[in-house]
């Protein structure tokens, strides 16, 4: 897990950005993760050929950020408040991007193009555009929500 606080500048902060987050930091860091969860996917050893087959089939990587309290509290930003949700949000959807950019980029290096879940061979291939697009929007509204708590 990222932990949150360390994309935190203290001496930027000020009364119209109080969390001075550095959202290209935070993202190079997710994509960065992101790849060595891919590549120990590949390098991992798993209790049985069938947890091993559908964890290179699903790409079960399991990226996460941690100390989201801690990024609010030190920014004098309330967990239970609209500005609070929308930089968690916010900070979700970045994290979820990156990771689903990069996965897409190794994918399309790997295979030339051909997303699957899976192998292809048993799954449909997957349109991710529409649900990114989605990600994107709601992600927009809540930071917009956040610039203004």
């Amino acid at each position: 897990s990222l932990n949150l606080l360390a994309f935190r500048n203290k001496e930027k902060a000020t009364a119209s950005d109080r969390l001075a987050f550095d959202v290209e930091g935070y993202e190079h860091a997710c994509r960065l993760w992101m790849i060595v969860l891919e590549i120990s996917v590949l390098m991992a050893q798993f209790p049985s050929k069938q947890i091993a087959k559908l964890s290179y089939e699903y790409r079960t990587t399991g990226l996460g950020y941690a100390n989201i309290g801690g990024l609010l509290m030190s920014s004098g930003i309330a967990y239970d408040s609209d500005a609070g949700r929308g930089i968690c949000g916010a900070i979700t959807a970045i994290l979820h991007g990156a990771a689903n950019r990069t996965s897409a980029e190794l994918a399309h290096a790997v295979v030339r193009g051909q997303v699957f879940i899976g192998d292809g061979a048993g799954f449909a291939q997957q349109d991710a555009a529409p649900v990114l697009a989605g990600h994107g929007q709601g992600a927009a509204t809540w930071r917009r929500a956040a610039a203004c708590g």
